[in-house]
C-alpha cells in the first residue's frame, strides 16, 4: 500500500470554524492560527463568500491544519 501524504491547508472565514470543518471532513482536525502573506480578501458581485487574490503587502488572517 502506498504512503499517505498530508497537506497543510490554509482556511479563512467560515472554514475556520472548528465544528464546521470537523463535520465537513468527518474527522477531528487540529487548526492553528495562521497568516497568508501577499493576498487579500475581496467580495465578488453575486458571490456569497470572499475570494483571495494576490496583493503585495497584504495578508489574510485564518487558520491552517496541522
Amino acid at each position: 500500500m502506498g504512503k499517505i501524504r498530508c497537506t497543510k491547508v490554509f482556511a479563512y472565514g467560515s472554514l475556520t470554524n472548528q465544528k464546521f470543518v470537523e463535520r465537513l471532513l468527518g474527522k477531528k482536525v487540529k487548526m492553528l492560527p495562521a497568516k497568508l502573506k501577499g493576498y487579500r480578501k475581496i467580495k465578488l458581485p453575486g458571490r456569497k463568500y470572499p475570494v483571495a487574490i494576490k496583493e503585495e503587502n497584504s495578508l489574510i488572517k485564518g487558520k491552517t491544519s496541522s
